[in-house]
């Protein structure tokens, strides 16, 4: 593996990750379809050019995609995606942009949002064109992952302000997956900046009074966060029995009569459409049918580097938890989308070769 002495491709990796996320806001066409496809496949021919070990591992994951693909017909994944994610979580780990041009789009982007929101006039259903209300969240947390990734300083602390505008876009969307991860988001950070970061005795003051003032306020408007009887209130959704939740069906149609031939080469995602009148809404399933068995070995790998990135980045703990959290709930990582996956991509490689120039051949 190749390290990249410039910074000149940051631009392009910048364009690739903005332009898969503005795409929410307009109506699908086919250049807010192609672009970043485009500008990611730019991205995926400089990163052949750095490192055997890529090319390498696009090679295996190209059998085993196709070989799936011919027993189960499964149509629902464009191979091409997995590697574009894959290339750019490469990229990031071999030369990490600066921070400073995300914080600025990561502005324009809460700020669409907000301009979104208002122009919806309370319709949430109508704050993106080519994406439900769920997608809110996504965006919301990409753009904060985004930005705490690149943007981290050891033994520094780390800013709450893009975990708490996450946390209040995904409370007005009422999505329970995006308010839960958000949540675990500026919680992760509030108490890391409180246990494990060197701080003076002013701000440890702040920071315990600040806890204390938030429990007070969730205690006193525990009606207008969240009431049985009144669908207005902002956790309402929460109240809903998960053993009727879609992704509940989904799995339960999945593993239904699953033959050692499905087990092996994956099941496609037909059969669940047909079934529950659903796509499917689990990131880890979707490896299952796009991968078959091999699915396994991600998971491992994806559960190991987890559980090592604990001792080594408590910071990227946080988040990678947040992107596994979410990735249960939605089809969002490595097989869609251009940011989820990335960062899946780029932790893993963080955990098992914090230094790459002990990892470079």
């Amino acid at each position: 593996m190749n390290s990249i002495k410039t910074s000149k491709f940051d631009g392009l990796f910048y364009a690739v990750i903005l332009s898969d996320l503005c795409a929410y806001f307009f109506e699908p066409t086919l250049v807010t379809k192609l672009t970043p496809f485009v500008l990611g496949v730019m991205v995926f021919f400089y990163i052949t050019s750095h490192s055997i070990e890529y090319i390498s591992l696009c090679l295996f994951l190209a059998i085993i995609f196709i070989t799936c693909k011919l027993v189960n017909q499964d149509s629902s994944l464009n191979l091409a995606t997995v590697l574009i994610n894959i290339a750019l979580g490469w990229y990031l780990y071999l030369q990490k942009p600066k921070d400073g041009p995300w914080t600025i789009l990561m502005s324009l982007i809460f700020l669409l949002l907000a301009f979104r929101f208002y122009t919806s006039r309370g319709d949430i259903s109508n704050v993106l064109l080519s994406a439900s209300e769920n997608h809110i969240s996504v965006i919301a947390l990409s753009v904060s992952l985004f930005y705490y990734t690149l943007s981290y300083k050891k033994c520094r602390l780390v800013s709450l302000t893009p975990a708490l505008i996450t946390l209040l876009f995904s409370i007005i969307a009422t999505g329970r997956s995006g308010i839960i991860c958000s949540t675990f988001l500026i919680s992760g950070i509030f108490l890391y900046n409180l246990i494990l970061i060197k701080k003076t005795g002013t701000v440890n003051f702040f920071y315990a009074i600040s806890g204390l003032i938030v429990v007070w306020l969730l205690y006193i408007n525990a009606n207008l966060l969240y009431e049985i009887s009144n669908s207005s209130s902002l956790l309402w959704r929460f109240r809903f029995d998960y053993t009727t939740d879609g992704r509940i069906q989904i799995l339960e149609a999945y593993f239904s009569d699953l033959s050692v031939l499905n087990f092996i080469f994956g099941r496609s995602s037909t059969f669940i459409s047909n079934r529950v009148g659903m796509s499917v809404h689990i990131s880890y399933l979707q490896w299952h049918i796009s991968f078959g068995f091999f699915a396994f070995a991600m998971y491992i790998t994806v559960g190991f580097a987890y559980l090592k990135m604990f001792l080594v980045n408590k910071v990227y703990f946080i988040l990678m938890t947040v992107l596994l959290i979410r990735g249960a709930t939605d089809h969002v990582l490595l097989t869609a989308g251009f940011s989820f996956g990335v960062l899946l991509t780029y932790f893993c490689l963080i955990s098992y070769a914090p230094n790459y120039d002990k990892f470079r051949h």
